[in-house]
């Protein structure tokens, strides 16, 4: 009976671990700085933000990937002074704001 509620307990305190480290996710992920995000490759840049939530309207879609990478590495080394994303397209103002939203989660 003793061996029972020991494994019952083992198994409760692993469920309650696993809820934590699941709702603490982001704890460990990696910060940057702006200019460390500049000085990365465009593809590197592109992907990390694809990798943290970043969404590309699919009227964006028709670009092939490695010229996206090009104009977002662009576009976002303008992006502390607000310059960036002047294309005025409904998927670039959402691309826009996607990666403020993207940079605001992984910025240090």
């Amino acid at each position: 009976m003793k061996q029972a509620k020991f494994i019952h307990v083992v198994i409760l305190l692993l469920s309650l671990c696993l809820i934590v480290v699941g709702c603490n996710s982001e704890v460990g992920e990696k910060k940057y700085t702006y200019e460390e995000l500049c000085d990365m490759p465009a593809m590197e840049l592109y992907d990390l933000f694809l990798d943290h939530g970043l969404v590309v309207d699919d009227a964006l879609n028709h670009i092939a990937k490695e010229r996206m990478a090009e104009i977002f590495k662009r576009e976002f080394e303008r992006f502390e002074s607000g310059g960036s994303f002047i294309m005025s397209a409904k998927g670039w103002r959402e691309l826009k704001q996607d990666t403020e939203e993207v940079y605001e989660k992984i910025k240090k």
